[in-house]
């Protein structure tokens, strides 16, 4: 019996691609009356850190779970409507 072993180099299996960001869902001109921009995504309706994927770039693992949405892909405050009800704000938040 012969047993041969050999290593073949990893291959990517497409080019890797630029991450675009996605365009706002709303903008301050575009939120309607009784509403305000959400603070905290600034009107993406997805969280900065991951913009809508999920994950986050990874040094060691190539990527990783978003810690903010946790992989909902959506603000979880907005749940991606990226607007609040100006009704619905404490006094603190209303500034």
């Amino acid at each position: 019996m012969v047993w041969r072993q050999s290593k073949t180099t990893s291959q990517a299996l497409r080019e890797p691609e630029e991450l675009r960001w996605p365009e706002p869902i709303r903008t301050a001109e575009t939120v309607t009356s009784g509403h305000v921009l959400r603070y905290e995504c600034d009107g993406l309706g997805r969280y900065p850190e991951c913009g809508g994927r999920g994950w986050v770039p990874d040094e060691t693992r190539g990527r990783e779970s978003c810690r903010a949405c946790r992989r909902s892909r959506v603000c979880l405050t907005c749940r991606g409507a990226a607007r609040l009800l100006v009704s619905g704000l404490s006094s603190y938040q209303r500034g």
